[in-house]
């Protein structure tokens, strides 16, 4: 059994109503995060570029259709699980968002889809300073900083 269907029969178990998969984009040691455009739920937040894992589709198809879709970017790998967070959609129901860090191509070519009005890539710091992101995302990027040493011989 893979990762993917533990994961998947997790989410189940715990009476979670949709999965989102986040990429997460280390480049020169820093995170990319993508801003909400003020016209979303969770408006105005620094997040990971994500989405909504759609019926019959694969975590790796979600993944690289949302960077695409988000950033104009190609998913050339998928290094490894980050962890998740759960949360309340904007209907109340329980979300979870399982992370991956990714590798990237076209990063250097980014153009943002229109749900989101900006990005950056930031280091630790930085994410601990900004006052328009989550507990949630930043926990997950401790995580992975403090765990990258174990990724980088994952490619």
């Amino acid at each position: 059994m893979q990762i993917y269907d533990i994961l998947k029969q997790k989410a189940v178990e715990d009476k979670i109503y949709s999965l989102v998969l986040g990429g997460i984009i280390i480049n020169d040691d820093k995170i990319l995060l993508v801003k909400r455009a003020d016209n979303q739920f969770m408006k105005n937040l620094y997040e990971f570029p994500s989405g909504k894992l759609e019926f019959g589709e694969t975590f790796k198809q979600c993944l690289e259709r949302h960077v695409q879709e988000e950033l104009n970017c190609r998913v050339t790998n998928v290094l490894g699980y980050a962890g998740h967070f759960d949360y309340l959609s904007d209907k109340g129901q329980l979300v979870r968002q399982y992370n991956f860090v990714l590798d990237v191509e076209n990063l250097n070519e980014i153009l943002l889809s229109s749900d989101h009005t900006n990005y950056g890539f930031f280091s630790v710091s930085e994410c601990d300073n900004l006052i328009d992101i989550s507990d949630e995302i930043l926990y997950s990027i401790n995580m992975v900083i403090s765990n990258r040493i174990l990724l980088r011989g994952v490619k």
